[in-house]
């Protein structure tokens, strides 16, 4: 829980899943109350979590037009559906330190938002450079899940297994995402995912069914 905390702010106009995840922090009692604003980002001043739609480009555009970044105390948390190259861009942007994927389970969700700062930092974008969330940005999903079950500690053998291909097609998507992150072993592979928050993105949308299915926009 974050102490002292009284609000929370959602950029974005899916008011209603901003509503749905709102309502579950509040029950949590972690934050007092909380806010959902298309558009214009007003006031800051007791504001302590900032969560910016990364799949609405034009939201992100006028968050930042009216000073989403003068406010140094906030902390900043993107959501989206799919982490990619222009969601990556926009997150450094922005100077987002929390990644929430959209099909993460509500609990899941709420323990990212209100977890102390030592413990964000394992799930966080804080350090990554534009670069390194553009490369990520550019993984495909199958790469995604790949990568998800090598976090595992998982053989081949059994990745093959579980994604219902060869175990050779395994290691091609092992040496693409090698190429593609630049970077030479599976562990730094995957540090580089986890410090992102990709791994918190299951192939499975269980999330989204806790919220009654598809995303609302």
């Amino acid at each position: 829980m974050i102490e002292g905390s009284t609000c929370l702010k959602f950029v974005t106009r899916r008011t209603m899943l901003a509503e749905a995840i709102g309502d579950l922090v509040v029950a949590h009692d972690s934050l007092s109350r909380y806010e959902v604003t298309a558009g214009t980002t007003g006031s800051y001043d007791d504001v302590d979590i900032v969560v910016f739609d990364l799949d609405d480009s034009e939201i992100v555009s006028s968050a930042l037009a009216h000073g989403a970044l003068a406010f140094e105390g906030c902390r900043r948390a993107g959501f989206y559906d799919e982490f990619t190259v222009r969601q990556a861009q926009m997150a450094f942007e922005i100077g987002v330190t929390i990644l929430i994927p959209m099909t993460a389970p509500c609990d899941r969700i709420i323990e990212l938002l209100t977890a102390p700062r030592p413990f964000a930092s394992g799930t966080a974008t804080e350090g990554l450079t534009r670069d390194q969330l553009g490369r990520l940005g550019s993984l495909t999903a199958r790469e995604i899940e790949t990568i998800r079950l090598l976090s595992q500690g998982l053989p081949v053998t059994s990745i093959a297994r579980l994604m219902s291909v060869a175990e050779h097609t395994v290691n091609s998507y092992k040496r693409r995402i090698y190429a593609k992150l630049d970077v030479q072993s599976q562990v730094q592979a995957v540090s580089l995912a986890s410090a992102a928050g990709v791994l918190d993105s299951p192939a499975a949308a269980e999330g989204l069914k806790r919220f009654g299915g598809k995303v609302p926009r």
